[in-house]
């Protein structure tokens, strides 16, 4: 709506025009003195109140005359009613028309994406210099076909026999049929026989914690709403912290999601006392940060009547780093106790830059500075060790969920840090599992379903169900986005149509809207018309109070699925063909690559696997047999790698043309593009004219060239995708 424009209401006119209406039936009737006395800005009264529903209007004859049986509640309220069915029959008439454009658009979106992936492709070809290169991608469509009149190109070359019917387009999940593959393959599948097993019961399994839940059911159709507080997203328990070369350790699980935090780092001038067994001429360490050396006082015997206060000039040195060396005690290992100053680690934590949380040492034993005078209450964590970690908060002194310890190495500088949460994979967003009942126990080959929610959801498993709850098996697992009508296909495991009564599909979904949802009461539109009906009344019926509504706002995550219905597939032969393609001019080189996917084993017609990107590619002309050069000049070469029996066979086929229009050669039988090779050229002359070579005056009569490629699939699940054909002239 939003993309196809405002919708023009026409409500208000409509009702307006049935008070028009009960105006002049009660005119007619006698009222008003026969529409004498009812003046015109009674009428244009009257239309402004038509512009609302918040109270029934009253029309009156002006200053001259009230009808009092035209104020009659009911009488009103069914011209209120009559407006809203004319306004929703309205807005059905142009939603179908809106829905029509849009069904359009997304077509033409889908198209474009094909084309899109089918120019990636190409670019991944090797380009025949010269070439008019002939490309088509069947999740486009079918492209250009070839009459149904035109004799022998209908015809299988392998059987002979002839098939004038179309395969059907469709889209295929490839991940279910062929090994490797993540993503679904779109193209043209072999022609099948249908029979469709209707859907009886479509039901959603969740996790809803706090979300609010919608879940509307139809038929073949289901959609899940979750309205969550706020968006579904775990955070990992490392945070990401820059810069990451630093002394601080910060861990934890941040409540703020991605909002960065800031920690800046300073040092703290604080108290120490330590005691120590000391002697002349050994160096001990008093802290590894910073000393003042001027705030340092050692004694011996310290708390006795013998005590002694040592001199900084002549009993002792100490430098800034907190090296203390005696010099002048009496006797070895004599015990002093030494007072000092150390610059201590201290941080503060902000998210705005601007305030500041209050100054915190990075001393679970002392995290308050020796100056304090307000002593905040701290939450406490522990580290991976047991020890206790301080806490990383916001500007007020709110916990974020992380915290911060000093590492192995002390710090020597001043560092400001951010602290930002990290999303766990795989836990961003909703999951939910769709349970689908048939209404039959079936053996069946796919399961189609029609996405439809804002977002495309990510499909991450397949699973069946037959007779029993024990045969619940999964045939299918991985992650890729359903975003157009899909046919999952469930017959991979057993390469035969398993029997099935249930199927379950698990989505993801990342994606969310932010939402703000309104929800009132099951009878509020009845308890709104009685608070109406009762304002109007002459008498006071019963105490009817309007219904408050309930806002909820959050994230919003979307399931939808459409047209779900389970599909027995029987395979029949056909062929299709593709074309005409015409190149202006004498073909010289001709160049083949295509692109099929099959859900089956290749073990029942060809010997190895070979991967989807690499089936139906021309060999190398180069080989034993001869060289390319011998090709352009026409001569016959055996093409050894020449194979048929794959999941697709693709035979080119030809039509020559004079400049009068008239066929002088043709070729509708088609030669077969052998697979497996490497994708090189090969001469226009050979394979379809021997003995016609270059310079022949027959060769010499062409005009135009009409390529058509044909088609014909092996195996009842392979898919073709796309073909790219390239032709140089000579």
């Amino acid at each position: 709506m939003q993309l196809l424009g405002n919708y023009q209401s026409t409500l208000s006119s409509s009702y307006y025009q049935q008070l028009v209406t009960l105006l002049q039936q009660a005119i007619q009737a006698g009222d008003f003195g026969g529409g004498q006395v009812f003046d015109q800005a009674a009428l244009v009264a009257l239309q402004k109140q038509a512009q609302n529903f918040s109270t029934l209007p009253q029309p009156s004859a002006g200053q001259v005359v009230t009808d009092e049986s035209f104020n009659n509640p009911f009488t009103l309220l069914a011209a209120q009613f009559t407006a809203l069915l004319n306004e929703s029959n309205a807005f059905a008439t142009q939603m179908a028309a809106l829905l029509s454009v849009l069904g359009k658009d997304t077509a033409l979106v889908d198209q474009l994406l094909a084309e899109a992936d089918l120019q990636t492709w190409a670019s991944t070809i090797p380009a025949v210099t010269g070439a008019t290169p002939i490309m088509w991608d069947f999740g486009v469509g079918y492209g250009p076909i070839a009459p149904l009149s035109l004799t022998g190109i209908w015809t299988d070359p392998a059987t002979s026999a002839t098939y004038p019917n179309n395969p059907t387009l469709s889209s295929n999940l490839a991940t279910v049929l062929l090994p490797g593959l993540t993503a679904t393959a779109s193209g043209l599948t072999c022609p099948q026989n249908i029979a469709t097993v209707p859907v009886n019961n479509l039901t959603w399994t969740y996790t809803t914690g706090n979300a609010q839940v919608e879940v509307l059911n139809q038929d073949s159709w289901t959609k899940l709403t979750l309205l969550e507080p706020q968006p579904l997203i775990n955070f990992s328990s490392t945070p990401s912290v820059t810069p990451a070369a630093s002394p601080f350790v910060v861990t934890g699980t941040s409540n703020l999601g991605s909002l960065p935090v800031y920690i800046q780092t300073s040092f703290v001038g604080r108290q120490r006392h330590t005691t120590a067994s000391a002697t002349n001429g050994t160096t001990i360490s008093l802290s590894p940060y910073r000393v003042d050396t001027d705030e340092v006082f050692v004694f011996v015997g310290y708390g006795t009547t013998k005590q002694q206060l040592l001199s900084s000039a002549t009993d002792y040195t100490v430098d800034q780093y907190g090296n203390f060396t005696p010099i002048t005690l009496a006797a070895a290992a004599t015990t002093v106790d030494i007072f000092f100053e150390e610059e201590f680690p201290a941080y503060q934590c902000s998210v705005d830059q601007v305030n500041w949380s209050p100054l915190l040492m990075l001393d679970p034993a002392r995290p308050y500075p020796d100056g304090a005078t307000s002593f905040p209450p701290i939450a406490w964590s522990m580290d991976s060790k047991g020890n206790l970690a301080l806490p990383v908060t916001d500007e007020l002194g709110t916990p974020t969920g992380m915290y911060i310890e000093i590492g192995s190495a002390a710090p020597t500088q001043a560092y400001l840090l951010q602290a930002v949460g990290q999303a766990s994979p795989n836990t961003v967003g909703a999951t939910a599992l769709l349970e689908i009942d048939f209404a039959q126990l079936s053996y069946l080959t796919v399961l189609r379903v029609t996405p439809f929610t804002t977002f495309p959801m990510i499909l991450t498993k397949v699973e069946i169900q037959g007779i029993t709850t024990n045969t619940r098996q999964t045939v299918w697992s991985g992650s890729t986005p359903i975003d157009q009508p899909t046919a999952l296909h469930l017959d991979q495991i057993m390469g035969i149509n398993p029997l099935v009564s249930k199927v379950f599909l698990t989505f993801y979904q990342p994606n969310y809207s932010l939402k703000q949802q309104t929800v009132t009461p099951p009878d509020a539109l009845r308890l709104n018309v009685m608070s109406q009906l009762q304002a109007v009344l002459p008498f006071n019926a019963r105490n009817v109070v309007p219904p408050p509504a309930v806002v909820y706002t959050g994230a919003q995550y979307e399931f939808g699925v459409a047209d779900v219905s389970g599909e027995a597939w029987t395979a029949s032969s056909g062929v299709f063909v593709s074309g005409p393609n015409r190149f202006v001019g004498i073909p010289e080189l001709i160049r083949f690559d295509a692109v099929s996917t099959d859900g089956i084993s290749n073990a029942t017609y060809t010997g190895t696997y070979v991967p989807p990107n690499l089936i139906n590619k021309i060999p190398s002309a180069q080989n034993s047999s001869g060289s390319l050069a011998h090709m352009m000049s026409g001569e016959s070469l055996a093409m050894s790698e020449d194979t048929s029996g794959g999941p697709v066979d693709f035979y080119l086929c030809f039509q020559a043309f004079d400049n009068t229009g008239t066929v002088i050669k043709q070729n509708l039988t088609g030669y077969l593009l052998p697979t497996g090779g490497s994708g090189q050229c090969f001469s226009f002359t050979y394979p379809f004219i021997n003995g016609w070579s270059i310079g022949s005056g027959a060769l010499s009569q062409i005009d135009h060239v009409d390529f058509y490629i044909k088609i014909v699939h092996r195996s009842s699940s392979a898919v073709a995708q796309h073909y790219m054909l390239q032709v140089t002239g000579q």
